[in-house]
């Protein structure tokens, strides 16, 4: 059994605010939830060893499938079980679905 792995609710803000646009500077991130850089700089690095976020260049940070994920389960939080799983369904699998059958089809062609 993995351990449960706590999220502050400082983390939690500066999930969302990547969330939103998809990537986050660190320094806009801060100004955005009025925080101090180092405090922005130090929960984007938690997030990033928990798979949440990923480092693309110095200072910017990408959301990951996993953050997406559990931003989309936190917004929804007072859906039922299956209107969440339908949600998920639409909005995840799908398209990565779609991603799939092209590449397969890419594949077949010699591309």
């Amino acid at each position: 059994m993995m351990p449960k792995q706590h999220i502050s609710d400082n983390m939690l803000a500066v999930l969302e605010v990547v969330a939103r646009r998809g990537t986050g500077r660190v320094t806009d991130i801060a100004h955005r939830l009025s925080a101090h850089v180092s405090s922005v700089s130090a929960n984007l690095k938690r997030l990033e060893e928990k798979g949440l976020v990923t480092k693309l260049e110095r200072g910017t940070y990408e959301i990951t499938l996993r953050g997406q994920l559990l931003v989309d389960i936190l917004d929804k939080k007072d859906m039922s079980d299956e209107e969440l799983i339908k949600h998920w369904a639409k909005t995840v699998m799908k398209p990565v679905m779609k991603d799939m059958m092209l590449a397969a089809r890419n594949m077949e062609n010699g591309a």
